[in-house]
């Protein structure tokens, strides 16, 4: 099968640009999270986030995708601020996974919103 998506696949995506830093007071916070409670969350969306990776698969063929996603949790558990920042340049994986974090239940943090850097890695 992988040979078959890689005669179909359109040419691999450029290698990303440098994540930009995550400056400026949208991103600041000084609370603490459970972060046994979002690898929790994190894996129950895992199903959505393949299902990006799929997408990129068929436009791309199977390549290997490293993603750090950091965004801010606020005091209710709700995704704020985030960046997917990828190893591959392809806003709609990006956007796909940033869908998929704003989507997950995490759990609210303790003393004010919070930062979170998480790596996510994709491949067949």
């Amino acid at each position: 099968m992988n040979e078959w998506l890689a005669q179909r696949a359109a040419e691999p995506p450029p290698p990303a640009p440098p994540c930009p830093p995550s400056e400026g007071p949208e991103w600041h916070g000084g609370g603490t999270i459970d972060q046994g409670g979002v690898r929790i969350a994190v894996y129950a969306g895992r199903g959505q986030l393949q299902q990006c990776y799929s997408w990129f698969v068929v436009q791309h063929g199977p390549v290997s995708v490293e993603a750090r996603v950091r965004f801010v949790v606020h005091r209710d558990g709700k995704v704020g601020r985030i960046d997917a920042c990828l190893s591959v340049e392809d806003p709609e994986l990006a956007e796909c996974i940033e869908q998929v974090f704003r989507a997950l239940q995490l759990p609210a943090p303790k003393g004010g919103r919070v930062r979170v850097f998480y790596p996510v890695s994709f491949s067949l």
